[in-house]
């Protein structure tokens, strides 16, 4: 019985895990939108590093994977980012908090509540 609970703890829908996410982190700044029909938008500043991406995302076992699309380099260089060129970037679900290793940074996202 106990399994059972805890494995329907890490078997979230992705409507359970879609809205918008922010970092509360000092000195950085970043979102990441996770729309119910499997889309995504992210973007990041911290330090010298700028970058954006919008893709595809699914969730499953406790791990939220986003695969981004190319960005046009003529939108890259209007909002003076890099792409991120997510290829199924694991982030941890954690408390109904969103881990992203990068950058040798932990960020995490907290959910924007309505």
């Amino acid at each position: 019985m106990i399994a059972w609970l805890a494995a329907a703890l890490f078997l979230q829908s992705p409507q359970d895990l879609s809205g918008l996410y922010r970092t509360q982190q000092m000195e950085v700044g970043a979102t990441l939108d996770l729309n119910a029909d499997g889309t995504f938008q992210y973007s990041l500043d911290y330090g010298a590093v700028s970058e954006a991406a919008e893709g595809h995302w699914a969730a499953a076992d406790g791990i939220v994977r986003l695969t981004s699309d190319p960005l046009p380099p003529d939108l890259m260089l209007e909002i003076e980012r890099s792409d991120s060129g997510f290829d199924g970037e694991p982030l941890a679900v954690d408390d109904g908090a969103l881990v992203l290793q990068r950058h040798d940074t932990i960020f995490i996202f907290h959910r924007d509540e309505p």
